[in-house]
């Protein structure tokens, strides 16, 4: 949007041209790797939260961000934890998936190429986002009850004699980077009473940037997950 924005600028008011594309890629190339060297690896032998993994899906929501529902790739329903005092998580056929989320996982291949390995060890959900600036975030599992945070946006291809030739051989359709310009983000769960409904999940907290403050700005401080979180997301 912000490369069409600035063409048409130029157009209106006869300005030398500029190469906006090439500047939005160098853009997006340089928060990935200010990003890259800003994250701290995830532990060898992380910790699993605090509920499995499966309790963490579901919807969630913040008056403003809206409602995301967080959707979990296959891979992690049959994920065994090396540890012996930690329960195997349910099988796939106990975690039957809602009609979106069926959908969306189905559609990352095509919509965010590169962005899921379902053979990865890692724990990821993804969520749709309704915003002009996210079209979907992936929460990756970090340790404990944090996750690494990313967000994205995913925009078609418009020139298909530009489009890309994945492994598969077919051609990519969509075009798809990470827009939280290397701000290293952390989700962290809350919980309350873990017998309830919802696994004791309450809600998660949103840290590391993802409100837009400026740089140097303190975030929140507290003694809970929703007090020191920039943003909160009830679970509902």
């Amino acid at each position: 949007m912000e490369i069409i924005k600035w063409r048409i600028v130029d157009e209106l008011f006869s300005l030398r041209p500029i190469d906006w594309n090439s500047r939005a890629k160098q853009r997006v190339t340089e928060a990935y790797e200010k990003r890259s060297r800003q994250l701290i690896p995830r532990p060898d032998d992380p910790t699993p939260p605090s509920v499995p993994f499966t309790s963490l899906a579901g919807t969630y929501q913040h008056p403003a961000y809206g409602t995301l529902e967080l959707c979990a790739l296959p891979s992690i329903v049959s994920l065994k934890w090396t540890k012996s005092s930690e329960s195997t998580l349910p099988t796939e056929s106990a975690f039957p998936m809602t009609a979106s989320c069926e959908r969306l996982i189905d559609e990352i291949p095509t919509r965010l190429p590169g962005t899921a390995n379902t053979s990865d060890a890692v724990p990821t959900f993804f969520a749709y986002m309704d915003s002009t600036w996210l079209s979907h975030v992936r929460l990756q599992h970090f340790d404990g009850n944090l996750f690494n945070v990313s967000g994205f946006i995913s925009l078609p291809i418009i020139d298909a004699s530009k489009s890309v030739q994945t492994k598969t051989k077919e051609k990519q359709r969509y075009w798809v980077y990470d827009a939280m310009d290397g701000a290293p983000s952390t989700v962290e769960f809350a919980f309350g009473q873990l017998d309830d409904i919802q696994g004791g999940v309450t809600g998660f907290g949103v840290t590391g940037g993802f409100w837009g403050a400026a740089e140097g700005v303190e975030g929140p401080e507290g003694e809970t997950v929703q007090q020191r979180a920039e943003v909160w997301f009830d679970r509902v």
